[in-house]
């Protein structure tokens, strides 16, 4: 099997062969694909949540962690607390707008 491209904004690194949409000329459509953070309580301290991202980025710098989350389909980024925040807000609003235009109704 061979990745023809990929959704994301940028190429992954596990197939760095396969172009984005954007470059083969289909702009606006960065679709984030699958995606995991960690959370803490809304009112822990900002020196813990730094603490705890700092050693998060530590860990996806290790090869052995780095092999198998890219083994699993995972392209490991290790963002800010800020950047997170940044993508949770933009997959809001994008999916947001689909559901609205799908007319889509929680039942």
């Amino acid at each position: 099997m061979r990745a023809l491209a990929v959704t994301g904004a940028t190429r992954l690194s596990f197939v760095p062969d396969a172009p984005t949409l954007a470059e083969l000329g289909v702009p606006g459509f960065p679709i984030t694909g699958t995606w995991a953070g960690w959370y803490a309580p809304a009112k822990t301290p900002n020196e813990i949540v730094m603490r705890i991202n700092a050693e998060i980025r530590k860990a996806l710098q290790t090869p052995k962690l780095r092999e198998v989350l890219e083994a699993s389909g995972d392209d490991p980024v290790g963002s800010s607390p800020e950047e997170f925040v940044k993508l949770i807000n933009t997959e809001i609003e994008r999916y947001g707008e689909v559901v609205r235009l799908a007319k889509i109704k929680m039942e």
